[in-house]
């Protein structure tokens, strides 16, 4: 089966203050997008698309060029290639860039955020299931979600994570938004959307965007976005992956499963992040999990 690995990388980075997606925290000045890459390459994925802005467009093949080289079939699409109206300076979400990757996407997708570290049991999860449920109907896709008290938290300021909801066939039915999360003694709180204090056991499930998406998702997230138009948003609205795909999928007979995934306790959200992300990968690197510098592990995979 086709498998692409498809990267949002298109975000503005305000909190990070710049283009954390290129932040090197690797030993060898390595984002956390490489080793997603790397992980998903040698889990079976046979391309990749990274979905930017066009103003990232150089920096990004350098920083690819130096990093993985030429050996794998990277495409690059520019998310903001879609025009925004007067007044709107941000992308649309991680919903529309998703749909902008569609094109490129073959039999079947491996949807991350550029800016999260995942590891390779839980990227090796996401393309297991769409290889073992290639040929099943009714279209059965996949959310990996992690439990909160194993993501990345920060010691300068809160972090958002995305509650799930799971029906009782372990199926995704909603998220739940929660900002400004911190771990305190007792647990974890945060705000939900309306300012309402959440307190959190650090046992729940949450999105990373980590998605196993079958290719005929799409012509529904189509009309989810289209609808989302419709409804004339306001300036600062996105268009979501997860209620998109959950529109999209209500428009079939497909399900959405919820698989627990083990990782993601690597992240970068405020710029003092970094120190602590780069001692980890260190860790990594020195129980054998990566090479370094991680080059050369990309120079040692077989193209697709």
């Amino acid at each position: 089966m086709k498998i692409s690995l498809v990267v949002l990388a298109a975000g503005l980075g305000t909190r990070f203050q710049g283009d954390k997606v290129l932040a090197d925290v690797g030993p060898d000045g390595e984002a956390l997008l490489d080793y997603s890459l790397y992980d998903a390459f040698r889990c079976g994925a046979t391309n990749a698309v990274l979905v930017i802005r066009q103003a990232q467009a150089a920096t990004v093949r350098q920083h690819l060029d130096r990093i993985v080289g030429d050996r794998l079939p990277i495409t690059l699409v520019f998310q903001d290639a879609t025009p925004l109206p007067a007044g709107r300076v941000k992308p649309w979400g991680t919903g529309h860039a998703t749909l902008v990757a569609g094109a490129t996407v073959g039999g079947g997708c491996v949807v991350i955020n550029g800016d999260d570290f995942y590891g390779r049991r839980a990227i090796a999860a996401a393309v297991q299931h769409l290889q073992a449920t290639a040929d099943r109907m009714p279209r059965e896709h996949a959310l990996i979600g992690f439990r909160l008290d194993q993501t990345a938290m920060s010691a300068v300021g809160g972090v958002s994570r995305a509650v799930l909801t799971v029906d009782e066939d372990g199926g995704f039915r909603d998220v739940t938004e929660i900002r400004d999360i911190v771990r305190g003694a007792d647990g974890f709180r945060g705000r939900a959307e309306d300012g309402a204090e959440r307190v959190l056991s650090g046992s729940e499930l949450v999105s990373m965007n980590l998605w196993a998406l079958h290719r005929d998702i799409f012509p529904g997230l189509e009309q989810a976005f289209r609808r989302f138009l419709a409804d004339s948003p306001a300036a600062d609205s996105e268009f979501l992956l997860a209620p998109g795909v959950r529109e999209a999928v209500s428009l079939t007979s497909g399900r959405v499963r919820i698989i627990e995934g083990e990782g993601g306790g690597i992240g970068i959200t405020w710029p003092q992040d970094g120190p602590a992300a780069t001692i980890a990968l260190q860790e990594l690197a020195a129980d054998g999990e990566y090479p370094t510098p991680l080059r050369q592990g990309f120079r040692a995979l077989v193209r697709p």
